[in-house]
Parts: C-alpha cells; structure tokens; sequence
C-alpha cells in the first residue's frame, strides 16, 4: 500500500478552501481571524503548476520575534489538485516523510501528517481562516509587494 491517492485530493480541496489564492501568492501572506493565533503560508517553491509552502501558526514574542507554533510543509500540484504534507513540525518536534531526496516516503510518517493535515485544514475552515480576496481586510498584504 503506497500513498493515499484519495487523500491527497482530498487534502487538495481542503487547502483550497483555506488559501483559495495560493497560485497567486509570490512570497509570504498571512491571514487573522477574531479568535486564533495568524495563519502564515510562506512560498518554498514554484514550479510550473506547482507549489511547495509551509503553513502554519506563529506566536509573536513582546520583541516582535515569531515563534513556529504548528508548521506544514505541503507540495501542491494545481494541474493534478493533488497536495500533500512532507513535514509536520511541532513543539521542536521534526516528522519528514522524505527523510531521503528522490526515495519514497516513509509510509507510516505520510500518513499520519497527512491525516493531521487533513484534519487541521478542516479546522481552520469552520474557524473562519481564508487567504484570499473573500478574506477581505483579514488578510495582510503579500510581503515584499508595495
């Protein structure tokens, strides 16, 4: 049994409807809701119908300092509407699914990122995060822009 296929999609719509824009995003955007910690997603990579982001909550110290609360590390494939988690970081705590470029992942690190992915994406739905222009003023400007 290899990678959930089904999930992935799955995983796709479920990141579509919290960051609806993310084929737009150059660099880095970030979203508040009234009640929750700002959502960040931070282009990694670009390719041709192809992204590779991190997403998460950061915590903001007195010094203006950000402090990673939960991070993913999700590829997207717009041509396929297939996207996955790679990597889950939490609490100082690294789960790389890729631990070795070009092999396969290791089945039992996918999956259980991917589900906590999936299962965190829908949260973030029903509380209201949207990176997009339906998000209106919640959404802070893509940084770098003018």
């Amino acid at each position: 049994m290899g990678v959930d296929v089904k999930q992935t999609y799955r995983l796709y719509q479920a990141l579509m409807r919290v960051t609806p824009e993310l084929a737009s995003v150059d660099r880095t955007c970030t979203v508040k809701v009234a009640e929750g910690l700002p959502l960040r997603c931070d282009v990694l990579e670009v390719g041709k119908d192809f992204r590779r982001i991190a997403l998460g909550h950061y915590w903001m110290l007195a010094t203006g300092d950000q402090v990673p609360d939960v991070i993913f590390e999700i590829c997207v494939f717009f041509d396929w509407e297939l996207a996955e988690a790679v990597s889950y970081h939490f609490g100082g705590r690294v789960e790389d699914a890729y631990p070795i470029d070009g092999e396969p992942p290791v089945l039992s690190i996918h999956r259980r990122i991917n589900r906590l992915l999936e299962r965190w994406l829908l949260l973030l739905a029903q509380q209201g995060y949207c990176m997009g222009t339906d998000a209106g003023s919640n959404v802070l400007p893509v940084l770098g822009s003018p």
